[in-house]
């Protein structure tokens, strides 16, 4: 039996944005944001998606391009509401833009009912909001990283 997850963390309140480009605490609260709000449900569908990835059968190729993509979106997002720097941004910043085309808001959206997770109407345009959201955080971030000196 699946269990049927609560999406309370997708219709609270909207994520703070940065009070300016320079905001690098307001930066860090999107990620920590972001990550209260999505991390359980990015954890389960990874979860499916490595499932289906190895016992799929022939169509198992097509599924290993999204869940690799969903974990580096998931751990970069951990790892920066964390503060600690990612080994490969490019990395990052790619998984942020693959899930921000329609295709890939309804493959999000198939595999969440796959799932038993129900999602609020608008959703996908809330999850595309919040993506830029995170994709503005995180430049915040990369900038105040180069201007530091390295550790």
């Amino acid at each position: 039996m699946k269990l049927c997850y609560s999406v309370f963390m997708l219709i609270a309140d909207d994520i703070p944005h940065p009070k300016h480009d320079a905001d690098l605490q307001g930066a860090h609260m999107v990620f920590h944001q972001f990550m209260n709000r999505y991390q359980p449900i990015f954890i389960r569908l990874e979860g499916y998606l490595d499932d289906m990835a190895q016992n799929a059968g022939r169509y198992a190729e097509a599924y290993k391009p999204w869940q690799q993509a969903l974990h580096h979106l998931r751990r970069g997002v951990y790892l920066t509401a964390k503060k600690i720097p990612l080994q490969n941004a490019q990395t990052f910043i790619e998984a942020i833009q693959t899930f921000s085309f329609d295709g890939a808001l309804r493959l999000l959206q198939d595999l969440c009912a796959s799932c038993r997770i129900s999602l609020p109407s608008g959703w996908a345009e809330q999850f595309r909001k919040h993506l830029k959201l995170l994709q503005f955080a995180f430049s915040i971030v990369l900038r105040q990283q180069q201007l530091s000196p390295q550790r």
